[in-house]
């Protein structure tokens, strides 16, 4: 079973290389979720699950997405969308309702001091970056999974306050779903606890059997 990775906003798919190096299954990708963009294109969530679709639509073989933040919303987003070979789901610090004004406020004054190489890493300019984050006053997503029968590991890191309710949300809403709290973990758990991440991937493919 090919694991596919989806990272975060401020990261790139180097982001995965201590959690990959921990796990048992080694047929693994780690996708860019930037990287075909140009400077000049406008950008939005939508936008970035369409050109996702595409990308994932070159596996030819089944495959679970996982995803942390930004790539976790992503990961939920095609959950919704018919693919035959999507088989699981590994989310962490996912939010699947719009965040609250004051996190998207603190988050585009925090865009608008970072220097413009902080973007030129990431493979965005600075007004992409705004127009992404603004595009998370649209997110829904919490009635349409209800549907979603896709085998499901949910987790977050016990110190990520900005996430913690929303996967308790997620994780009530799923019918086929697991809960895992990281202790002591913040957000960006792949960097941070990458043998805790690698553990809970690890597990869930052997659980479903893939």
């Amino acid at each position: 079973m090919k694991v596919v990775f989806l990272h975060g906003l401020g990261q790139g798919p180097e982001a995965w290389q201590q959690v990959i190096h921990h796990l048992d299954c080694q047929d693994v990708l780690a996708l860019s979720l930037f990287g075909n963009l140009s400077a000049d294109e406008p950008l939005s969530l939508d936008i970035l699950n369409d050109q996702l679709a595409a990308k994932v639509a070159q596996i030819k073989e089944p495959y679970i997405l996982c995803g942390l933040s930004l790539g976790a919303i992503l990961t939920l987003m095609q959950s919704l969308q018919p693919s035959s070979n999507l088989k699981g789901l590994i989310v962490s610090g996912a939010q699947i309702e719009p965040p609250s004004r004051f996190l998207l406020s603190f988050q585009n004054v925090i865009f608008r001091f970072l220097p413009k190489r902080f973007f030129q890493k990431i493979g965005l300019t600075r007004r992409q970056a705004l127009e992404l984050t603004n595009s998370l006053t649209d997110l829904n997503l919490s009635t349409d999974l209800k549907a979603m029968p896709l085998p499901t590991a949910v987790m977050c890191g016990q110190k990520d306050k900005a996430n913690l309710s929303a996967a308790y949300r997620l994780a009530s809403c799923l019918g086929h779903s697991k809960l895992t709290i990281i202790p002591k973990g913040r957000h960006e758990l792949n960097v941070e606890k990458p043998k805790e991440f690698a553990l809970i991937v690890n597990q869930f493919l052997e659980t479903h059997g893939f």
